[in-house]
């Protein structure tokens, strides 16, 4: 079997038995292979919106990732009835994208971090989630499109719109949930207020910078250097 960064690796017939990849001969094939793994996709996700919510300090972001929760079953619904109008049964395929997503997720989890920064962070995780999911969405429902399956499409295209409209909602939180993570920094804080600002009345102390032209002690040489 060739190494995995050979030229050959990833069109390598051990290659793909070795990761026991199915045969795709049609575009349908291809099609049915996308939707087992948006499948995985969703699966993973509803294991892992339970523990974000719980990490969340934030209500407003709580309830948002249980809100989507909610969503995501729906899209794995979804999902399971687009394979079945194709005579597919889900379940074949582990999205190891998802897998990569998740576990960045679980680092997020485990940060040792105040509150608010934790929550930008959990933000930050679940919006690339997200953006993996709208492009994965496009290309799966453009695929069903270019089959004529139709009924697959629409079914795809409610799960990008929903999916578009939980990023805008992330985005929406993360400003305010930003600045208070920023408002309550150790570094900014002082005792009379979240925030140390300079008063402009403030004398401030200039250092002497060494001259460009000194090197150490002795002053270098303005004019050309001429060489023999």
């Amino acid at each position: 079997m060739p190494a995995i960064n050979s030229p050959i690796a990833f069109s390598s017939p051990a290659h793909v038995a070795a990761f026991n990849m199915p045969a795709i001969n049609s575009l349908q094939d291809l099609l049915a292979d996308q939707l087992n793994g948006l499948f995985s996709a969703e699966q993973q996700l509803i294991e892992a919106l339970p523990k974000m919510a719980e990490a969340s300090t934030g209500e407003g972001l709580k309830q948002g990732f249980l809100d989507h929760l909610k969503e995501t079953k729906v899209h794995a619904t979804r999902l399971e009835n687009a394979l079945a109008q194709l005579g597919i049964k889900g379940g074949r395929k582990t999205c190891k994208a998802m897998q990569g997503l998740v576990a960045e997720g679980v680092e997020v989890i485990a940060l040792d971090s105040p509150g608010p920064i934790r929550d930008v962070a959990l933000i930050g995780a679940a919006r690339r989630v997200e953006h993996y999911e709208i492009a994965a969405y496009k290309a799966t429902r453009a695929l069903a499109g270019a089959v004529n399956e139709d009924s697959v499409a629409d079914l795809l295209q409610q799960t990008l719109d929903e999916e578009a409209d939980a990023d805008k909602k992330l985005c929406t939180l993360s400003g305010p949930i930003t600045e208070a993570a920023n408002e309550g920094a150790p570094a900014t804080a002082n005792a009379s207020g979240p925030r140390s600002k300079r008063s402009a009345s403030a004398p401030v102390e200039k250092k002497n910078k060494p001259s460009p032209f000194q090197l150490g002690n002795h002053a270098a040489p303005r004019g050309p250097i001429l060489v023999n």
